[in-house]
């Protein structure tokens, strides 16, 4: 009587059907997405920024302001009492 054995490498075989579809339904979504594409392009017009105008109501000045105490501030380089803080900040 005649005996097999199995094979070792038998077991270590991979189902590769699953990989394939998987391969094939990416292809088919990037194709699909190229034929759409084409359809969701506008054509926007910018500002350019020669037709930019300044205008004085939205002009910022900037102003550094540090606390040293309590007591006093100072509002860029001068020194500031907290009473008069807002006739330095005008």
């Amino acid at each position: 009587m005649r005996t097999y054995r199995k094979r070792p490498w038998s077991s270590l075989m991979v189902n590769m059907t699953p990989l394939i579809d998987v391969v094939f339904l990416i292809i088919i979504f990037f194709i699909m997405m190229i034929n759409f594409s084409d359809v969701l392009i506008r054509n926007v017009v910018l500002p350019k920024a020669d037709e930019a105008k300044k205008s004085a109501e939205n002009t910022i000045k900037k102003i550094s302001v540090t606390v040293k105490s309590e007591d006093f501030i100072v509002v860029g380089r001068k020194r500031v009492e907290l009473d008069n803080i807002d006739s330095a900040l005008m």
